[in-house]
């Protein structure tokens, strides 16, 4: 029926075809057409000539054979669209073309949407058995609010169904579950529940249904349920204290008189230095709860965030340093919709001579005048510490070099005296007197070599060959040797520490070659590298992998220290010379198989004339 005021009477509209079922939701759209939703249909009447059209779902199923239209909520951003609160969930309905949509949901809700709204954000907020629902329709994302400690009943039963919602203001709702009101923050997602209480005993009734409200322009919440038509109580329960000023009186601590009162209309204050402690007392005209009444608040550049004082209206700061500070405050009714204070008080706190800048930089340039003063005789005996700490540093790496070279002289002569000791013993006589007749050669020249730090790479090389001559011999020749030396380097210049680079040729033969059967050769290739004169040992032995599954070791029963000790000789001529001297070993890989060993030394290039620079 169409109520006409003019006349005061009712006017039915024409019949339907068909049934439509029951009218669930009336609501005006954005052109003035009066919309309303049933049972199994949408109705669109013109208000001025009550024509109508009647829109069907095909969304319907077998198991929801009506779409119980329960309410209508007009997009306001988009008058063409209608969104729909029905039993089976969130629908939207485009105008133009008369077509339902389905809003697809991640979770389940039983008996759909039973209220909804458009808020200013365009999000739709809907009422549901499953708690607050939010839809975002740009995102097409859901969002379920529905807190277990808030959605009960009185009796504590969980009960989450909520039967409708209403905005309140820009950022928060109201709702109503089966027996209790409550209100929503957007923002914080807190929730706050209305109970009857003996400062309010008016406010809620205990035994009703709820299932309606509405909340007025003129600040009046409409609840209705079951037994009456409606209840209504003033929205000052979440609202008033947007209309009440804050009141502020302070006083000063300690013996000293701040002021007598500090009331809304004095809004800067000065402090002396010796004034440090300021009590800040807030009230609000709150009459219906003034003990519910929240204070929280922010003293900019002294408090990182908002801090919550309770229901307490007095605050406090105590030992505030030199500066400008902004007092700001807030007061609220349940803790989740804030009001900003009336005032805002700005604080000057001011400081003594002492503390000022200027007496600060006289101080500053007297005691950086002391630390240079100071600083400059440190540093000097710093540095002669330095000349001396030096001047031992490398008097002890010379000594190190000498106690090793003493060290590798008798390592080698033991491994060559083995060698002999075995022909011996195997009854080779002419292999033995071979093998010692190189011995001896290979002697006398350790003997001249060790004298020196250094001694002609032309002497080493020849030390050398007789060293492998002499491994090649007792092992019956088994593997092939070549020493390649660049022909821009000469050998009757360059020098180089005695003994370095056979214990890595020793154990390339020991424990690269002679676990191969096939062919074994050994390659020593000698270059310049700018200042770096480059040594490689290269073998296709076994790898270093193999040897070590083996447990290859020289005949000895004494653990080897010629690659350790030749090791500490580099980083010694290092530390002597302060030039970079390394040595790298480097597994050689044939189609994933090992194939042998490089080693690369790379020590200073010495020429024999530079000597005396490095003695």
């Amino acid at each position: 029926d169409v109520y006409d005021s003019p006349q005061d009477r009712f006017d039915r509209l024409p019949a339907f075809p068909d049934s439509l079922g029951r009218v669930w939701s009336i609501v005006e759209g954005m052109d003035g057409t009066v919309w309303a939703g049933a049972d199994d249909a949408l109705i669109a009447v013109d208000a001025n000539t009550h024509k109508h059209r009647i829109f069907r779902s095909e969304i319907v199923s077998d198991n929801n054979p009506q779409l119980i239209i329960r309410t209508i909520a007009p997009d306001t951003q988009q008058p063409h669209v209608l969104w729909l609160g029905t039993r089976i969930g969130l629908v939207r309905f485009d105008i133009e073309d008369g077509t339902f949509t389905q809003i697809d949901m991640p979770f389940a809700i039983q008996h759909g949407i039973t209220d909804c709204f458009l808020h200013h954000s365009g999000d739709v907020w809907c009422a549901s058995y499953e708690g607050l629902l939010r839809f975002n329709p740009v995102q097409e994302s859901w969002d379920r609010f529905n807190h277990p400690t808030h959605l009960r009943t009185r009796s504590g039963k969980l009960d989450s169904v909520v039967y409708a919602v209403e905005p309140a203001g820009s950022t928060a709702l109201w709702f109503v579950t089966s027996d209790r009101a409550g209100i929503f923050d957007m923002t914080t997602y807190a929730f706050r529940m209305f109970e009857q209480s003996a400062t309010n005993p008016s406010m809620l009734y205990p035994s009703v249904s709820y299932r309606s409200l509405y909340h007025s322009p003129e600040q009046l919440l409409f609840i209705g349920g079951s037994d009456i038509l409606s209840i209504g109580f003033t929205a000052t329960h979440s609202t008033s204290l947007q209309y009440a000023p804050v009141i502020i009186s302070m006083s000063g601590v300690r013996g000293v008189f701040l002021a007598d009162t500090h009331t809304v209309q004095q809004r800067y204050l000065v402090l002396s230095d010796k004034e440090d402690e300021v009590s800040i007392s807030l009230s609000v005209p709150e009459y219906n709860s003034p003990e519910r009444v929240q204070f929280r608040y922010r003293l900019e550049g002294y408090d990182p965030g908002w801090i919550s004082n309770g229901t307490g209206r007095v605050v406090r700061f105590i030992n505030l340093e030199k500066g400008r500070y902004t007092f700001r405050y807030q007061a609220s009714l349940d803790g989740v919709i804030w009001k900003d204070g009336a005032t805002v008080l700005n604080v000057k706190k001011k400081v003594s001579f002492w503390k000022t800048p200027w007496f600060i930089l006289i101080c500053g340039i007297f005691l950086s005048g002391m630390y240079y003063l100071i600083n400059v005789v440190h540093i000097r005996r710093v540095r002669a510490d330095m000349r001396r700490q030096t001047a031992f540093e490398k008097q002890l790496a010379e000594m190190e070099m000498s106690a090793l070279r003493a060290q590798m002289n008798p390592h080698f002569i033991f491994n060559a005296l083995s060698s002999i000791k075995y022909f011996i013993l195997e009854n080779e006589i002419d292999s033995a007197n071979t093998y010692l007749t190189k011995f001896s050669q290979l002697i006398r020249q350790i003997l001249k070599n060790s004298k020196s730090k250094f001694v002609l790479l032309a002497d080493e090389l020849q030390a050398l060959r007789l060293y492998i001559e002499l491994e090649a011999v007792r092992f019956s020749e088994q593997f092939e040797y070549e020493i390649e030396v660049a022909s821009t380097i000469n050998q009757e210049e360059v020098l180089i520490a005695p003994l370095l680079v056979q214990p890595y040729v020793e154990n390339a033969i020991w424990h690269g070659l002679l676990q191969k059967k096939s062919a074994r050769p050994l390659w020593v290739r000698i270059r310049q590298h700018d200042t770096q004169l480059h040594i490689e040992i290269e073998d296709n032995g076994i790898g270093r992998e193999k040897a070590r599954e083996l447990k290859s070791k020289i005949p000895s029963k004494g653990k080897s220290l010629g690659m350790q000790i030749t090791s500490d000789r580099i980083a010694l001529i290092k530390r002597s010379i302060g030039i970079d001297s390394t040595v790298t070993v480097e597994d050689l890989y044939t189609d994933d198989s090992p194939s042998g060993t490089l080693v690369v030394i790379q020590i200073p290039y010495i020429l024999r004339n530079n000597q005396l620079s490095f003695q």
